[in-house]
């Protein structure tokens, strides 16, 4: 019998933070954290805007340093 997703992992949250953030469009992270918080977060992880914040910071981050030629 299929799993219905209740809830999202914060191990889930985290590799997203750190894996698939700096490849995805930056116009795309906002939906698809939205859509992360649908669901039910452990509250003493970050509220969406403040891992809204963090996913932006990354993806500037990562991608500057590309441009500049640097590697991350």
């Amino acid at each position: 019998m299929p799993k219905i997703i209740t809830a999202i992992p914060t191990e889930v949250l985290e590799y997203y933070l750190q894996n698939v953030v700096p490849t995805v469009w930056i116009t795309n992270i906002d939906e698809q954290v939205k859509g992360f918080y649908q669901y039910q977060v452990d509250p003493t992880y970050h509220d969406e805007k403040t891992f809204l914040a963090m996913c932006h910071e990354k993806w500037e981050r990562h991608n500057s340093n590309q441009i500049e030629g640097h590697p991350v």
